[in-house]
Formats: structure tokens, sequence, C-alpha cells
């Protein structure tokens, strides 16, 4: 099947346990930026959540914690009119969509990820951001996720142009991926 969504950019598909919804993350400067909800059906039918749309301007990345009720997305800082200094959001379950329940400052500037990571039991988040345009770049945030606040911990450095961040299982190890020097670093 097929489903028609908004004008974005899109790279990033967070699929729940049950493989029964999609959250598909939209890249753009508009009212076409943000989270979309596609549900699947068991006969690969796909409908469009058009309700559950959460708008946010330059959505990137998103990663559910455990229990899928709460998330962490990547994005709707901008520089440009109305100017918005978050770039991660912490956010909840609203019926099939999400609503916003805190926003944070992490990164000073642009940021330009794929992929934030999250640890198993979603205690860390992993941030990436590889604009050579950003005077973070080259670095990943480790974010503690705690109660409703999100909050740095650590900053990893000498990582040029990170793009992608993931977890090991084992919730000990982490992989990130370097897109121009074409490597994959494991801490």
């Amino acid at each position: 099947d097929a489903v028609q969504l908004p004008s974005a950019d899109y790279g990033d598909l967070v699929l729940t346990a049950d493989a029964e919804t999609l959250f598909v993350v939209g890249l753009n400067v508009a009212e076409t930026s943000g989270v979309s909800v596609v549900r699947v059906a068991c006969d690969g039918r796909l409908t469009v959540g058009e309700d559950a749309f959460l708008n946010l301007r330059l959505a990137q990345s998103m990663a559910l914690l455990p229990g899928e009720e709460r998330a962490v997305l990547l994005g709707g800082q901008t520089v440009f009119e109305p100017v918005d200094p978050n770039d991660m959001r912490l956010l909840e379950r609203d019926g099939d969509g999400w609503q916003e329940i805190g926003a944070f400052d992490i990164f000073g500037d642009f940021i330009d990820a794929s992929r934030i990571g999250l640890s198993p039991d979603g205690q860390l988040a992993l941030v990436p951001n590889g604009s050579p345009f950003s005077d973070d770049g080259g670095q990943v945030s480790v974010i503690a996720v705690e109660g409703d606040t999100l909050r740095e911990v650590n900053r990893l450095t000498d990582m040029p142009d990170v793009r992608e961040a993931y977890f090991h299982p084992d919730g000990q190890n982490i992989v990130l991926t370097l897109l121009e020097p074409g490597q994959v670093k494991v801490l």
C-alpha cells in the first residue's frame, strides 16, 4: 500500500513494538514538518492519522521510550521567525498522536543529524551533530532523560561528520556513523 504524507524530507521511521503504528518524521520549515502517524493493518493497508499529526519545524529524528507512551524528538530549533532556541522535545502520547511536555536547548546552534539513539532502559539519549556550519559540529550530546526533563550529562567531541547514533541492546556500547570519513565507530 502507499499513502500521501505532508510535503517534507523524510528520513526517520519509528515502528511500535506491535508493528501496528509508524511514526514518520518529516523535515521542513513550515506546517508540513513534524511527526505523521501511519497505521499498518494486518493485510498491509496503510492509513494516515490526519488528526494525529504533530507539527514541529525542522523535525529530524525520534526515539520511543520504554512503554512507548513517551518519546524524545530532535527538532524545532530555528534562527528565523518565529525563533525557537530549543532543539529537543519530550513528547507524551495523546490519543493516536503526541503532545509536547517539554522543550530543551541542548546545542547552541544548528544541528544536522539523521538518527538519535536511546538506551534500552530509556535513561540516556544520544544526539549527534555532524553540521559543518555549527560550532557544536562533530559532537555527540549524551542526555539524561529524567522524568519530564532532558539534561546534558556529557559531550563526546572529535566525531567529524557524525550523523547517526545507536545504543547496542546491552546498553553498554554505542555505534556512531561518521558520514564523510565513511566510518562506523563503536564506543
